[in-house]
């Protein structure tokens, strides 16, 4: 189903359906569409002391880990083993066979980039 909305023959996991540099199995991943560029696979906030991240992910049939690097440097990342994500209260909008995930990372401790990895099962 997700895959028959891609018309343009650009159908491949690797492939970017629509030019939004997101591959397409990574928008299936993060449960975006693969025909409407949608800006970005997560959003962002600060609440409090806190830098918190928030995405949409398949419920079952995928892997997904927050990781944390001080430079970006290829060999950098590591595994953010606390605190760990929980489901968003706020489900509103959210694609059938996904959850909105949330986690609050606290800002202290000198600056971090942080991604969230995604792989299938």
């Amino acid at each position: 189903l997700w895959k028959s909305q891609i018309t343009n023959g650009q159908d491949g996991r690797t492939q970017d359906a629509e030019g939004d540099g997101f591959t397409n199995q990574l928008e299936f991943l993060f449960g975006t569409s693969p025909v409407a560029g949608n800006g970005a696979l997560l959003s962002h906030s600060v609440n409090g002391a806190n830098f918190v991240l928030r995405w949409v992910q398949r419920s079952s049939g995928a892997t997904y880990v927050v990781e944390q690097s001080p430079t970006l440097a290829a060999g950098s990342w590591l595994t953010v083993a606390s605190p760990i994500p929980a489901a968003d209260p706020d489900q509103a909008g959210v694609p059938v066979g996904y959850v909105r995930q949330l986690v609050a990372l606290p800002l202290t401790g000198g600056a971090r980039f942080y991604r969230i990895s995604a792989t299938e099962n």
